[in-house]
């Protein structure tokens, strides 16, 4: 015989009645009393955790803590848009690495939540605004439950990124000058072709540098008399010349052509000389 007494299950409020039970059915040195009154009380409801909002993210959402990871997101769009956008003050200066394109731009995907597309808006008004956003802008996105310290620092990654991403574009041309300048030759001087390998090299940081060194190349060669990406005093008639891309790049990567002026000289000859013979085509 079992002492488990049998449990109702149809949902009543009114509790059972033990009185009429004799002492042995229950445990041996316990008030029965007591110990009927205790088996009437309902065992503590588990507190349910928060479900996920419909406007954050899946990736976002922290399903053991029933909280959304603010800061990964934060992070994550200022990664993402950092690597197209940059903050530029001098309005007549280029605020992308990217060349504009007047035909076959790619439209952006539909948002699939508000968050994601107060983000992209958001990133698509700091461009506009170069780097200056209205406050309106940013309370937008504080708006949907975003805290205010974590926008704060998406800004500040946003603007960190941007400035060392046009470093490193810049020492990579030669200067900001010819980097501009490339850029505005690039518009007419490349084919949309060339145009789309170009953006796409310079949409991640592991590659930037690559697709800027790329455009300089072509740059030169188009205009040999110009110089290179740094400008020569003189260029010889004759002399040895890059066998491929791969050797201009290393030559490049040299840590003497940051710190060594002679070492940039020789380096901008060779590759006139290279564009010259045709031997990085």
């Amino acid at each position: 015989m079992s002492l488990e007494l049998p449990v109702n299950e149809t949902a009543s409020e009114t509790p059972n009645d033990y009185s009429n039970l004799p002492a042995s059915a229950f445990p041996a040195g316990v008030d029965p009393a007591t110990y009927a009154q205790s088996l009437n009380k309902a065992e503590p409801e588990t507190p349910s955790k928060p479900e996920r909002p419909a406007h954050v993210p899946e990736k976002f959402w922290d399903a053991d803590k029933g909280e959304a990871r603010w800061e990964d997101m934060a992070k994550s769009y200022a990664e993402l848009e950092a690597k197209q956008r940059g903050k530029a003050e001098d309005p007549a200066k280029t605020d992308s690495l990217k060349i504009e394109q007047t035909e076959g731009e790619t439209s952006a995907e539909d948002a699939p939540n508000p968050i994601t597309s107060a983000f992209e808006g958001f990133a698509k008004v700091y461009e506009e605004s170069r780097g200056q956003p209205g406050a309106d802008d940013i309370q937008k996105i504080v708006d949907l439950g975003v805290p205010q310290g974590i926008v704060d620092n998406y800004l500040a990654g946003l603007e960190a990124l941007a400035r060392e991403q046009f470093s490193n574009a810049y020492a990579a041309a030669g200067g900001e000058d010819q980097f501009n300048a490339a850029i505005d030759w690039a518009k007419t001087g490349l084919t949309p072709a060339e145009q789309d390998s170009y953006n796409t090299l310079v949409e991640s940081q592991a590659t930037a540098r690559q697709g800027v060194e790329w455009l300089m190349s072509k740059f030169n060669a188009a205009r040999p008399a110009e110089g290179s990406l740094i400008e020569a005093e003189a260029s010889p008639a004759s002399g040895d010349v890059f066998r491929s891309k791969a050797e201009m790049t290393a030559a490049i990567q040299d840590p003497r052509y940051k710190t060594d002026p002679a070492y940039r000289n020789d380096v901008a000859q060779k590759l006139w000389r290279s564009n010259a013979a045709g031997s990085l085509l």
